[in-house]
Order: structure tokens, then C-alpha cells, then sequence
């Protein structure tokens, strides 16, 4: 997949776990790790977080991992074979 001016593509993601108010543990993945963090627990459904983490504010980041593009591309080929 080539670039172009209007794409970028991410060399590095976050792997990560939050610690919900209800006790539960919620996984997911970003390339900004901040940004998402802060969104999951902002009262404003406008700025996003995950619709389970949304009724389980506030959230705590418990574990993240950071990992490379091609890693995950690794990951997803191992997948689509199986």
C-alpha cells in the first residue's frame, strides 16, 4: 500500500487496557494513546470512547504495549490464514 499526500500510515500503534468503574476490563488499540484515553472518559459523546466504556466512566489505563506496523500486518496475514 503506497502512500499518497492525503494518507498516512501509522509505523506504531498502542495495544491497550483499561480498568472500568464496574470492575471490568476493556481492550482495544490506537495510535494515539492520550487522545484516546481522553475520550474515553469525556462526558461528551462527540469526542468518542467505545460505546461499552461510555456507562462504565471513569476508566483507567491499566496496560499498554506499543507495537510496529509490521507486527500487526504479521498478525492480521496469521489470522486471515487460519
Amino acid at each position: 500500500m503506497a502512500a499518497t499526500k492525503n494518507t498516512q500510515i501509522s509505523k506504531h500503534f498502542f495495544v491497550y487496557l483499561l480498568h472500568c468503574s464496574d470492575g471490568t476490563l476493556y481492550c482495544d488499540w490506537t495510535t494515539d494513546l492520550n487522545r484516546r484515553l481522553a475520550a474515553h472518559n469525556s462526558d461528551k459523546p462527540s469526542k468518542g470512547g467505545a460505546k461499552y466504556t461510555r456507562a462504565r466512566r471513569p476508566v483507567e489505563l491499566v496496560y499498554f504495549e506499543e507495537l510496529f506496523y509490521f507486527c500487526f500486518k504479521a498478525c492480521i496475514i496469521y489470522l486471515k490464514k487460519r
